[in-house]
């Protein structure tokens, strides 16, 4: 019996025959209506036997009716799948989704680091450099400028020794003049 063809879901199964009828010729009581496949309802009894003769029995009552309302079943069972169905979709998409989304995340985060280390090596170098060429500019400067003051006291050392070697010559040149003139006059006269 297949599981969704009409027959099984639209009827059900036929009803038992009735019984015989007494003996008085009455007609047998008809057979009860079958179940209806997939919950539907019981058919309806079967017609009662034809009258005989008296003495003679009763024909069978007629079969039972076929059970209705399977369908409604089989529309409930169809929603319930497509439901099922939706819910397992959504459930997929959305975890591919959240997976997604974390590994943009990651990937974005791990670049960011990666821009910030170079970024702050970059800069750490740079500044490095530039207090390296820094220092040696000012050690250069303060070198050179130390030079320049020992040669401008050596320098101005220089001029007034030889200032006082030339004022005590000259003022030697000068007594022994002074003196020789002296001494001639001396004589002379």
């Amino acid at each position: 019996m297949s599981l969704f063809s009409c027959k099984d879901c639209c009827s059900g199964d036929g009803g038992n025959r009735g019984s015989h009828g007494s003996g008085d010729g009455s007609g047998g009581k008809g057979g009860s209506g079958g179940s209806g496949e997939w919950g539907g309802s019981g058919g309806s009894h079967g017609s009662r036997g034809s009258h005989d003769s008296h003495g003679s029995h009763g024909s069978h009552g007629s079969d039972g009716g076929g059970g209705g309302g399977g369908e409604r079943v089989v529309v409930v069972v169809v929603v319930v799948v497509v439901v099922v169905v939706v819910v397992v979709v959504v459930v997929i998409v959305v975890v591919v989704l959240a997976l997604v989304i974390v590994v943009v995340l990651v990937v974005v985060v791990v670049v960011v680091v990666i821009v910030v280390i170079v970024v702050i090596v970059v800069v750490v170098v740079e500044v490095v450099v530039v207090v390296v060429v820094v220092v040696v500019v000012v050690v250069v400067v303060v070198v050179v400028v130390v030079v320049l003051v020992v040669v401008v006291v050596v320098v101005i050392l220089v001029i007034v020794v030889v200032l006082v070697l030339v004022i005590v010559v000259v003022l030697v040149v000068v007594v022994v003049v002074v003196v020789i003139i002296v001494a001639v006059i001396v004589v002379l006269y």
